[in-house]
């Protein structure tokens, strides 16, 4: 019997899997909002490629991409990132997700802004639970920002 519960305990649960992987994603939207980025890493394996290209960044790995989000939420007193409608297919011991996000956004004048689209994730079981291996944030539509424009663009068209 023990035989059989050690066996047991070993064997993938994907009720468990996906559970974790949601709560993963719930997870990164309180270490954004509460900006402790040196928390990520319960989210992303340190070599993890993002891209939020959608948005402005590079992609490129985990630290690079952090400190662009860091500094993009520095313009801001707050935010409540939102993750939802998560769809998750595993395999083994990797996974797809597929989540849409809203963002609400503060000025510190007390405007509000607001940011939606989608996170399409890789992910891998390791040692310590499920990560994600690669991200792409695709902005789908923002209200209330004002157009980035480069440095130094001066031009009204």
């Amino acid at each position: 019997m023990r035989r059989v519960a050690a066996i047991l305990a070993r064997m993938p649960d994907p009720h468990a899997d996906r559970h974790e992987i949601e709560n993963i994603l719930d997870l990164y939207a309180t270490i954004i909002d509460a900006r402790e980025y040196e928390r990520l890493t319960e989210v992303f394996l340190p070599d993890a490629v993002l891209d939020y290209s959608s948005s402005g960044a590079e992609p490129g790995p985990l630290y690079p991409v952090a400190a662009w989000i860091e500094k993009g939420l520095s313009l801001f007193a707050r935010s409540q990132h939102m993750i939802m409608n998560k769809q998750v297919e595993l395999a083994g011991d990797k996974a797809h997700s597929h989540a849409l996000f809203f963002n609400p956004l503060v000025a510190g004048d007390g405007s509000v802004m607001f940011v939606g689209g989608a996170y399409d994730d890789q992910w891998l079981r390791t040692p310590v639970g499920w990560r994600i291996i690669e991200r792409v944030q695709e902005t789908a539509w923002t209200f209330g920002l004002p157009e980035l424009r480069a440095e130094g663009d001066d031009t009204d068209g």
